[in-house]
This record gives structure tokens, C-alpha cells and sequence, in this order.
């Protein structure tokens, strides 16, 4: 009961705000959907080969890394 009476306390601004938030969570999460698809219908016969090709150049980046920052790289290709 008191959040509800703090969280109407805020006023109008946060309101605004927050609905801006998720109107551009909402507009992101289509076009990211649109962009996803076109991309898998375009490469449906070979995503076995750029996603196996990409996981290799993961592993060779995370084995002859000397720096921090392409560890993190190979890192995020890796779990990607």
C-alpha cells in the first residue's frame, strides 16, 4: 500500500518517461524481429556454416589473445 502511494507520488514527468521507455523496449523488440528474420531467411541453407565459422574464430581469438579486451571479444563471439 505505502509503494503504491510513493510510486503515485512521483507525478506526470516520470509517467511520461516511463511510457517513452517502453515504446522504444516495444519499437526495438519489433524491427530487431524484422531485421532477425529477413537475416535467417536470407541465410537458412548456410547458418550451420557461419555460425560454426564464427565459433572458430572465437576460439583462436580467446587462445592467442594477449590482450584483455580481445579476450572479451572472442568471449562475446563465443557466447553469442
Amino acid at each position: 500500500m505505502i509503494f503504491l502511494i510513493i510510486g503515485a507520488s512521483r507525478g506526470l514527468l516520470d509517467l511520461i518517461s516511463i511510457k517513452e521507455v517502453l515504446w522504444t523496449l516495444r519499437l526495438g523488440a519489433m524491427l530487431s524481429g524484422l531485421l532477425f528474420g529477413r537475416l535467417f531467411t536470407w541465410l537458412q541453407a548456410r547458418i550451420l556454416v557461419v555460425v560454426f565459422t564464427s565459433l572458430a574464430l572465437a576460439m583462436v581469438l580467446i587462445a592467442i589473445a594477449n590482450f584483455t579486451w580481445l579476450t572479451v571479444i572472442g568471449a562475446g563471439l563465443f557466447f553469442s
